[in-house]
């Protein structure tokens, strides 16, 4: 079933930009409803007991129940430290927002838009679901539950037709989540073999002006890799390359603002390179936490962007047209000859 919802994903990826993400949104649609109905269901059994107990009582907190002590920070600091790498899958995959620059019909104001408002709800219903479960069906129920929604519904004592619609429900925000990973790798390996640094046959598309090969071959390497690695690996090494991707985007932020002041820019940071200067700690910081929770996974991802960073200073630099171009404009500028813009 799984390779077949693989294949599904890609598919629906190759018939189209505008088709692939109107499914997205329908599928994202539908898990916020779930996730919404989940809250209605759960937030009149809160109560702050919960979160320190694992409490075992009846479904509701009238009465007490019988209580086995669970502690809120059961691992204390370090025990923080090391959730931070699942805690960022709350909000992995929200850099992806601006590959749609170029299939955007006004870029400018719609990518800025979509991310802020991305921002503004996923802080909202990362908490909520932190608050809601645990809180209702208590710590202990929900951290050793596979399946936590499920097991804090039935917990509380909901009516089994809506366990069911809401597990089926959120199910969809693990697709939705899928389908947009997917569309950020395909356009970002398109992007990269655009720019001279990946074979060339991945940018080319289809009628459909969809990036053929560069949705396949990643599809296809990230399918066997959930083969013959273990999921929470995976995780890992997925984590620290994204906050190792932020990391850099803020440094790659501050270095524009900083050398290139001047430049049009049609969306401003708030706060300039202040706010890019708090995101490249905050990033830094995450990048520890998980090297710390799993070094040498984290260690490995480490070594195949360093292989990365080498070929690209030995022959990607070198051999990329974009990049020659750039750096001609540069030396053109340099020299006094800087190309009319008339």
């Amino acid at each position: 079933m799984y390779p077949f919802c693989y294949i599904a994903v890609v598919v629906v990826h190759l018939a189209g930009t505008g088709e692939a993400l109107k499914a997205m949104c329908v599928v994202t649609i539908i898990a916020v409803a779930a996730l919404v109905l989940y809250t209605v269901v759960m937030a009149p059994h809160v109560h702050i007991s919960a979160f320190t107990d694992g409490w075992s009582g009846s479904s509701s907190h009238a009465t007490s129940g019988t209580s086995d002590r669970i502690s809120l920070f059961d691992g204390g600091l370090a025990g923080i430290w090391a959730a931070i790498p699942f805690a960022m899958w709350f909000f992995l995959a929200i850099e992806g927002v601006p590959m749609a620059a170029e299939e955007a019909k006004d870029p400018a104001r719609s990518v800025p838009k979509a991310i802020v408002v991305a921002m503004m709800i996923l802080p909202v219903a990362a908490i909520t679901m932190m608050v809601v479960g645990p809180g209702a069906a208590s710590t202990g129920v929900v951290a050793e539950s596979g399946n936590p929604l499920v097991a804090a519904l039935e917990r509380v004592g909901a009516n089994h037709a809506v366990v069911v619609a809401i597990n089926y429900a959120a199910l969809l925000g693990l697709v939705a989540s899928f389908f947009s990973i997917t569309y950020g790798y395909s356009r970002l390996t398109f992007s990269l073999s655009r720019a001279g640094l990946l074979p060339a046959f991945l940018s080319t598309t289809n009628r459909r002006g969809a990036p053929t090969w560069a949705l396949i071959v990643p599809a296809c390497v990230g399918f066997t890799l959930t083969l013959v690695a273990d999921g929470d690996a995976l995780m890992s090494v997925a984590v620290f390359g994204a906050v190792v991707s932020y990391a850099l985007m803020m440094v790659a932020h501050i270095v524009l603002r900083v050398r290139r002041a001047v430049l049009p820019r049609p969306y401003r940071t708030p706060g300039g390179v202040v706010t890019s200067g708090v995101a490249l700690v905050l990033s830094l910081g995450a990048v520890v936490a998980t090297f710390m929770n799993a070094p040498v996974l984290a260690g490995c991802a480490l070594g195949v962007m360093a292989l990365a960073a080498v070929g690209y200073a030995v022959w990607g630099r070198n051999t990329s047209p974009v990049i020659l171009r750039r750096n001609a404009l540069r030396g053109n500028v340099l020299d006094g000859n800087a190309p009319s813009r008339t």
